[in-house]
């Protein structure tokens, strides 16, 4: 149900994402974030949403702290053999985690696991056209992110986004979620410089939908995008005879999949170490140099 809008449902005229009812647990979780992070508003930071359920929390986080809003597309990945493990994650940037619990399974292939990357390489290419159609990632560079789901589910996909970001020379990278299980938490947390959570849960993987109301897609996250990220700007106009001051923006360089994980994909070998435990006493994997990706490094904690 859409409750009716009216003139006050409006800002810079465009319908308030809150106002409907269908995302209004999102929303409201977004909101109760930007009370715990008030010390960021008005600073130099950016909100990067995980896609599409993260869209709205991160929304009103940004609206609330008064700071730009973007994504960070990340997709976790199975294999054929295991379909309900998750075998890893990859984010734009070339972000990539294995799950090493999942890779010593028997029966398990590395080939597998490579072959699922590329494809979920392909789908997030896909989707950085459908978020971003004819804009680029902005500028990272000394500033502070906050990531932002609906969510940590196994967390691999927060680790393989702040990997990716480190590379792209931020200040601090906090991570905002509504909740997620106490062995996740803890393994995001000892990676990012900031974190908070709405809520602790003792089931596996909790927040991934089960908790909302609906789930949303990525064609329905991509124009909620769009709305909490309309800015009109004011124009000003010449004076008579003279031209209109030329714009000194720049665009800036697309954030996109780096040279090594474009390698990996195609069975190059790259490098991989493991950092930290999983709920089931695995442990998940993250590129650092020094070791062969074909022959994982792995260490329990």
């Amino acid at each position: 149900m859409i409750t009716q809008q009216t003139p006050e449902s409006f800002i810079h005229g465009v319908p308030l994402v809150g106002i409907d009812d269908r995302y209004e647990d999102r929303a409201a979780a977004g909101r109760n974030l930007a009370d715990l992070l008030g010390r960021y508003r008005g600073e130099r930071a950016v909100v990067l949403a995980f896609p599409p359920g993260g869209v709205v929390v991160a929304g009103e986080l940004a609206r609330a702290l008064r700071l730009p809003l973007d994504v960070m597309i990340a997709r976790e990945f199975h294999t054929r053999a295991f379909p309900q493990v998750v075998a890893g994650a990859m984010s734009e940037g070339g972000g990539l985690c294995l799950n090493a619990a999942a890779i010593r399974l028997p029966g398990m292939s590395m080939d597998d696991i490579w072959n699922e990357a590329r494809h979920t390489r392909l789908e997030i290419i896909s989707l950085l056209d459908h978020y971003r159609p004819g804009h680029t990632f902005p500028s990272m560079n000394r500033r502070s992110v906050i990531l932002v789901d609906d969510g940590l589910c196994s967390g691999l996909h927060h680790l393989a986004a702040i990997q990716a970001l480190r590379r792209a020379h931020i200040q601090r990278c906090i991570v905002a979620t509504t909740g997620g299980s106490r062995d996740t938490a803890a393994i995001v947390k000892r990676l990012a410089d900031d974190f908070v959570m709405l809520s602790s849960l003792e089931s596996p993987y909790p927040g991934c939908d089960n908790r909302w109301q609906r789930s949303i897609s990525d064609d329905e996250a991509a124009p909620l995008l769009q709305r909490y990220q309309f800015r009109p700007q004011p124009v000003e106009r010449a004076g008579k005879g003279q031209p209109a001051e030329a714009s000194n923006d720049r665009p800036r360089k697309l954030f996109n999949f780096s040279s090594k994980l474009a390698a990996a994909v195609r069975g190059v070998p790259t490098s991989v170490s493991t950092t930290a435990s999983d709920d089931n006493g695995g442990s998940y994997a993250t590129p650092t140099p020094g070791t062969s990706l074909a022959q994982p490094a792995l260490a329990d904690s």
